[in-house]
């Protein structure tokens, strides 16, 4: 499957996370997800703006989209779990876990224009080490980035305890965020 955009912008993005969370729950009926103009020469394109990849004569740096791809191929699991969202209008989830059950992910997308309290509550499945947290976003949908702001739209990095069952998390406005959990 082909996805097309006529943007680089983080409404772009978000987009292609979403995609990327409806996709991977029909399992293996879609064997590769693929974007149109990957390379795409900053301020120039030949019909649509949507290059995922920018370049001038003295840099290349990523929009949006391509930061996600990246992050799924580091984190790819084959098996889908169950997962729900009591508010899935707005909060999109999809769980996968690795072949040896060591590992689980939640893909996480926040459709909204607010922040989204969340209760991640993982039965069967107990955390050993902090929780590793990657998000992109948080910011308007507008939002990309350009040869003079290289890292407006980019992901950041942390983690969280999952001591207990149930663990309050904010998801940030408009983002996407992955939870990965290991035994």
């Amino acid at each position: 499957m082909e996805e097309n955009g006529s943007r680089c912008d983080w409404n772009r993005g978000l987009a292609h996370a979403h995609n990327w969370n409806k996709l991977q729950r029909y399992g293996d009926h879609f064997k590769m997800l693929g974007t149109a103009n990957t390379f795409q020469p900053h301020g120039l394109h030949y019909m649509w703006d949507q290059g995922r990849i920018h370049y001038n004569s003295h840099a290349i740096w990523f929009q949006p989209s391509a930061y996600i791809d990246e992050e799924m191929i580091k984190n790819w699991f084959p098996n889908i779990m169950k997962s729900n969202s009591s508010n899935d209008k707005v909060v999109d989830i999809t769980a996968k876990m690795s072949d040896a059950g060591d590992s689980l992910s939640l893909y996480i997308v926040n459709l909204s224009d607010q922040p989204q309290e969340a209760i991640v509550n993982v039965d069967n499945f107990r955390c050993k080490n902090n929780a590793k947290v990657w998000t992109i976003g948080g910011c308007n949908l507008d939002e990309e980035n350009t040869d003079t702001n290289m890292n407006n739209v980019i992901p950041r990095k942390t983690q969280i305890k999952l001591t207990k069952k149930d663990v309050e998390y904010t998801l940030p406005k408009y983002s996407y965020t992955i939870i990965t959990l290991t035994k």
